[in-house]
């Protein structure tokens, strides 16, 4: 999740054509954060409230970059 928003925060400053590599790296480290949270939830680490709860924080995440980036194209 560090990562991400690191990632995030380092996008926002640079210019638009340099966007999109930052961008694709944040989809891919939000597409590990939502395996590793099914992977909490499918062991028992998490209970299915929690993990309904992060799930749709982490599939909003997905969403907004994705249009982040679709705004680039």
């Amino acid at each position: 999740m560090l990562d991400a928003l690191e990632l995030t925060l380092a996008s926002t400053y640079l210019p638009r054509q340099a966007k999109t590599p930052f961008l694709q790296h944040m989809s891919n480290k939000v597409d590990l954060l939502k395996y590793l949270i099914r992977l909490a939830h499918e062991t028992k680490s998490m209970n299915t409230k929690r993990y309904a709860a992060l799930e749709q924080q982490v599939v909003e995440m997905g969403r907004m970059i994705g249009g982040w980036m679709k705004s680039m194209s």
